[in-house]
């Protein structure tokens, strides 16, 4: 099983050299500025809150 895993792996490590980047960096630079989104409910309200 660990070796069916390393293949996979393998696999798709293969398929993202061919293949190359993409839009990688512009989805990780949007998720990274505007990180809020990506926050539950809770999370967003104290990290918007002005007691922080």
């Amino acid at each position: 099983m660990l070796w069916f895993g390393l293949a996979i792996d393998g696999l798709g490590q293969f398929l993202g050299y061919l293949t190359g980047p993409g839009r990688s960096a512009e989805i990780l630079s949007d998720f990274e500025y505007n990180r809020v989104r990506f926050l539950s409910l809770a999370d967003r309200k104290q990290v918007l809150s002005p007691d922080a």
